[in-house]
């Protein structure tokens, strides 16, 4: 049998929207329902009552929503019936649906029980919207190098300087930067890596203080000798910080280590050398998502490689993708939201852009990196960075609409908001008033209508 949803949608193949509300005492709540939406493209529609209040369009005249004269337990059908469940699917028309709850009250004694909801058929081609990931990205300023090494937010083309590593934070260095970053979203922080000496000094980062970060340890062998690091992955799920060696020696050779955050001393967890071709492995990232490890392999011996590594089970490296042949630098990688984000740390580089592998379609995209050519006398050095996956840096979540974190708009984020709605939530309460109305899901709608930037 068919929905009202879907009889409106044959009936209306180009409509924007469409209510049906389900109440027995309908009025009030037509006419509510009609001016809060009468400046937007939803047209009411409801099959309850004859005739219908002010403005709503009745398609169906069986009720979903039965009299009962008794107590609320006496009520258990006034959620919606399935008639009416939201199911429409006509190609790019219609792209998502919202179920979420207007009202609800409850009558008690010898008085009807009252149950109200909205169901929202949103409908509008390409109605799912990108939401760009964000990452911290941030360079070196090598030995004869005049560039400064900043730190950037980046989301897509777009990127918010954040700090300049030598003169606003004052943090010793023989190369000033970052070699290495990765993020920690959840305890709202990242870890980064600073080249001084022979080894990294570790830095904590909390992303309500960037300002003064927090040095944890220096990175050491289990005999006290100093060992560089190169970028960084942390796992969110242990609370293991990893780093990646792109030079071996004698008692550390290139590979995949865990770093102990209280004395620093790196524990070998990968060997990158058992392969039969050269790696340079200088940016990883932990991936939630999936429980991964990327890593980037920008050596031409072999082929250039995204490659992965299960933490938890670590026997090789996985290849996933080689990478396209304009990508030959990156000594950053972060993870997240079903991407894979490269950083390209100088103009001269990957076409001068960074750039993003998404893990479900294959494909490669760019966005725009803030990072001059190399600069200095008597050479121009290439400097080396770090990238984080970072989204709750500025202002917490970036993207408000974006409930469920995917990184896009879709039918998911309603379904999200719905959930929010009906156990009372503070995050639903959109338009900030302290209470969870109606007004909620518009400025709900509107702000997955303007997407994110």
């Amino acid at each position: 049998m068919r929905t009202p949803a879907e009889a409106e949608a044959e009936a209306h193949p180009d409509f924007q929207a469409l209510v049906l509300s389900t109440t027995e005492h309908e009025d009030a709540l037509g006419q509510r329902a009609y001016a809060a939406f009468a400046s937007t493209g939803v047209r009411i529609v409801s099959g309850l009552r004859d005739p219908p209040s002010a403005g709503v369009t009745p398609i169906e005249s069986e009720r979903n929503v039965r009299s009962c004269g008794g107590l609320p337990q006496d009520c258990p059908h006034h959620v919606l019936n399935p008639l009416y469940a939201p199911v429409v699917a006509r190609g790019n028309a219609i792209s998502a649906t919202i179920v979420t709850m207007l009202n609800t009250a409850s009558r008690t004694n010898q008085e009807s029980c009252m149950q109200t909801r909205i169901i929202a058929t949103l409908a509008a081609t390409g109605l799912a919207a990108t939401a760009h990931a964000q990452y911290t990205t941030g360079i070196t300023k090598p030995v004869f190098g005049v560039n400064q090494p900043e730190a950037f937010f980046n989301q897509g083309d777009d990127n918010t300087f954040l700090f300049d590593i030598e003169t606003d934070l004052g943090i010793p260095a023989t190369a000033p930067g970052f070699t290495g970053l990765a993020g920690d979203d959840t305890n709202r922080r990242f870890f980064a890596t600073v080249r001084n000496g022979p080894n990294d000094d570790v830095y904590e980062f909390s992303y309500d203080d960037l300002l003064n970060p927090v040095k944890l340890v220096e990175t050491q062998d289990a005999m006290g000798g100093d060992v560089s690091i190169d970028g960084l992955a942390y796992d969110s799920s242990t609370g293991i910080l990893y780093g990646t060696r792109t030079l071996g020696s004698a008692g550390q050779p290139e590979g995949l280590f865990a770093i102990d955050l209280t004395t620093g001393v790196l524990s070998l967890v990968l060997d990158y050398q058992d392969t039969s071709f050269s790696i340079t492995i200088g940016g990883i990232d932990y991936n939630a998502d999936d429980g991964l490890i990327y890593l980037v392999d920008d050596d031409a011996d072999g082929g250039r490689w995204i490659y992965s590594v299960d933490p938890s089970d670590p026997t090789g490296l996985a290849e996933v993708v080689q990478l396209p042949a304009n990508i030959t630098d990156v000594d950053g990688v972060a993870a997240g939201d079903g991407k894979v984000f490269l950083l390209t740390d100088n103009a001269n580089a990957n076409d001068g852009v960074h750039h993003i592998y998404d893990l479900a379609t294959g494909d490669f995209t760019t966005a725009d990196s803030p990072y001059p050519a190399p600069a200095g006398s008597p050479i121009a050095p290439n400097p080396s960075g770090g990238a984080a996956f970072t989204p709750g840096l500025l202002g917490g979540t970036a993207c408000r609409a974006d409930l469920d974190g995917d990184g896009e708009l879709t039918l998911f984020d309603f379904l999200e908001f719905q959930n929010l709605f009906d156990s009372g939530d503070p995050a639903a309460d959109f338009d900030g008033d302290g209470s969870l109305t109606l007004f909620d899901f518009l400025e709900f709608q509107n702000e997955f209508d303007a997407g994110c930037p």
